[in-house]
């Protein structure tokens, strides 16, 4: 059986198209980090891909809740992926090796237009949430419903330096 594997993997040739499409997808991830100041880094090899969400690109402070919301938009979407690392902002990307050019483009293309959500939302005052009167002092499920994709209720000051301490926004 073992065999069998490992002659579809050869005869097919998943693996060069695994760097192959691994390669466009880290290229086109590139491009978000260039245009998004809350991507911190892209890094990975063939289809095992990382992207690290940060608060501020100069610090690397990690930016867990977003990259818990960006999680929860992908799931929306149809798209299933989880998050990574120390502080569980890196969004991590494994995806089966018949990845194809058309899901690179679009995988990328929800990215993007969820970065973009977060991005308007985070430099346009008019559609920032003032903080809660009261927040609850129990963590667990209460504290995930606050971070839900339904609210987009994390915090952050600014698109260069977003802290999940500053002050609350949420999407429309």
């Amino acid at each position: 059986m073992a065999n069998a594997v490992l002659d579809v993997i050869e005869g097919e040739r998943l693996q060069e198209h695994a760097l192959h499409t691994g390669a466009l997808m880290l290229e086109s991830l590139q491009a978000l980090k260039e245009k998004f100041a809350v991507v911190g880094d892209v890094r990975g090899t063939g289809l095992f891909i990382g992207v690290e969400m940060v608060t501020d690109r100069r610090t690397k402070e990690p930016a867990t809740l977003l990259a818990e919301y960006v999680v929860a938009k992908f799931r929306e979407s149809h798209i299933l992926m989880s998050t990574e690392g120390r502080h569980g902002n890196v969004l991590k990307f494994k995806p089966p090796m018949v990845f194809s050019e058309d899901n690179v483009r679009h995988f990328v293309a929800t990215l993007e237009a969820i970065l973009q959500e977060v991005t308007s939302v985070i430099t346009d005052p008019a559609r920032q949430l003032k903080r809660a009167e009261s927040q609850t002092s129990s963590e667990g499920e209460e504290e995930r419903a606050l971070y839900s994709s339904d609210s987009l209720s994390f915090e952050c000051a600014s698109s260069d330096s977003l802290s999940d301490e500053d002050s609350s926004f949420t999407s429309e």
